[in-house]
């Protein structure tokens, strides 16, 4: 039966991939609408194809977002140096460096050592280990870029202190303990520039006269929401997930693991010093005026040229297939606008966003709820971002509104994660623990709880984001 299962699954996976092919063929051959060309016409139907390939994923999804900007090229729908140029921008190095920090910061002890320390400052409570988990894994965020190692190599601990608590494992409890942990490790990470890879990234996605967003702008610009993430879900935690009986660790249990870890050695010390200055470079860019990729690389040059980042840990520590897929799905932005499908799909629904652009309110809840049931079928975060900035931006810029309100709020938007499938990140934080902290049958209403929050952070951020003039 289960071999049935698989063959029938398989079955309608390829017959959708198939379809996908069918569908951007005849999209490619259409007669062009006016307003648009024979070449974008091809342009899209290749991104329909993609689009049909990353739902059903059956490649590696690098490997569509790859054989896309080929295709551009082979069909002549953008030149070589167009359908690659994010390989050549600041914000891809960025993203390189951020990978290889990552990698030592977590290879040398560093960030177990920081959440241990956060945690140090909660009470042993259960509801003060919620807190203390998700005010760690904030923490910890700005340090490693990537969210999936971050959820990946965080799991653990937050098993540790459950197991600790003497909290029955696959349990409502557990699973409370799993989501703040997803919640502090993941989802604050999109408070910081340096908390996603994709950040940096997605900038290029922006009209160059805003991408130069500094560190500290993103934090300042970000910190409603994050505030509302944080305070939110550690109440709702707390009181859905409440367990039956008191909860607490052993008096000193955090202070007793870092024990463990020993005192900080030299390279350790030294590889915090580095991220350090960079991180400090970085929030203070608006002073110094040196760009953030040189920062970047020269911190990434330092820990290469002291030996704390190997070539084994430079082959193995980054995610290159995700380098290559993001620079690729970016690739997007440059090939749509050098043939003005932007311009196009925001001509078509330019009625239809002026009539929700009168009240910031409405058009971004709007926005929220179409990522919410999109993120059903698109599995890639950083690829919805791209497309939907691409079609709404030019929209909403005529309007008074910066564009890092679209990228911001439908990426944090898009972490759902109500099936394990529409999350990458939340299937790596179960991953490392091989499944056996939490059902996710419990964790759905935590889930649930999260886009709640994730959509009233938003509505809370209105007046903060028009006070800073980011909205008419």
């Amino acid at each position: 039966m289960a071999e049935t299962t698989f063959d029938i699954k398989t079955m309608i996976k390829w017959g959708l991939a198939l379809a996908s092919v069918a569908l951007g063929a005849w999209v490619g051959m259409m007669q062009p609408p006016e307003g648009l060309s024979p070449q974008a016409m091809r342009a899209m139907g290749i991104l329909i194809w993609a689009v049909g390939w990353w739902v059903t994923r059956v490649v590696p999804e690098y490997m569509t977002a790859l054989m896309m900007c080929t295709l551009w090229v082979a069909f002549k729908t953008a030149k070589f140096t167009t359908a690659f140029s994010v390989f050549s921008t600041g914000a891809w190095w960025i993203m390189l460096a951020a990978f290889g920090m990552g990698a030592v910061a977590t290879k040398v002890g560093l960030v177990k050592r920081i959440a241990l320390w956060v945690l140090t400052l909660f009470p042993s409570s259960f509801n003060g280990q919620i807190v203390g988990l998700i005010c760690a894994g904030t923490a910890v965020s700005p340090f490693i870029p990537s969210q999936t190692a971050k959820g990946a190599m965080s799991t653990p601990l937050a098993m540790a202190i459950s197991d600790t608590l003497g909290i029955e494992r696959k349990t409502p409890p557990a699973a409370a303990l799993m989501v703040a942990n997803f919640i502090g490790f993941n989802i604050m990470g999109h408070i910081f520039l340096s908390g996603s890879f994709s950040h940096y990234t997605l900038l290029n996605v922006l009209p160059p006269e805003y991408q130069n967003i500094s560190w500290g702008n993103w934090l300042l610009w970000a910190l409603p929401w994050g505030l509302t993430m944080a305070i939110g879900m550690a109440v709702a935690l707390m009181f859905f997930y409440k367990p039956k009986e008191k909860l607490a660790l052993p008096a000193g249990f955090a202070k007793q693991e870092l024990k463990k870890l020993g005192t900080m050695g030299k390279t350790e010390r030294s590889v915090m010093i580095i991220i350090s200055l960079c991180l400090l470079f970085w929030v203070f860019e608006w002073l110094h005026g040196i760009s953030s990729s040189v920062v970047a690389l020269t911190g990434l040059s330092a820990l290469i040229g002291f030996n704390f980042l190997t070539t084994q840990d430079f082959r193995n520590g980054i995610d290159w297939p995700s380098m290559v897929l993001v620079g690729c799905v970016l690739n997007m932005a440059a090939v749509l606008k050098e043939l003005k499908v932007d311009l196009y799909l925001s001509n078509v629904l330019q009625g239809n966003v002026a009539l929700l652009g009168g009240a910031a309110v409405v058009l971004l809840v709007t926005v929220v709820a179409l990522v919410y049931l999109i993120r059903f079928v698109f599995i890639n975060m950083t690829s919805l971002t791209s497309i939907m900035c691409l079609v709404l931006v030019p929209l909403i810029l005529p309007m008074g509104y910066h564009p890092w309100i679209v990228l911001f709020v439908v990426y944090s938007s898009a972490n759902v994660f109500l099936i394990p499938y529409m999350s990458t990140q939340y299937m790596a934080a179960q991953g490392g623990v091989r499944w056996e902290l939490a059902k996710h049958s419990d964790v759905f209403k935590g889930a649930v709880l999260f886009q709640v929050v994730a959509l009233a952070g938003v509505v809370i951020s209105v007046p903060w984001w028009k006070m800073l003039g980011l909205l008419p």
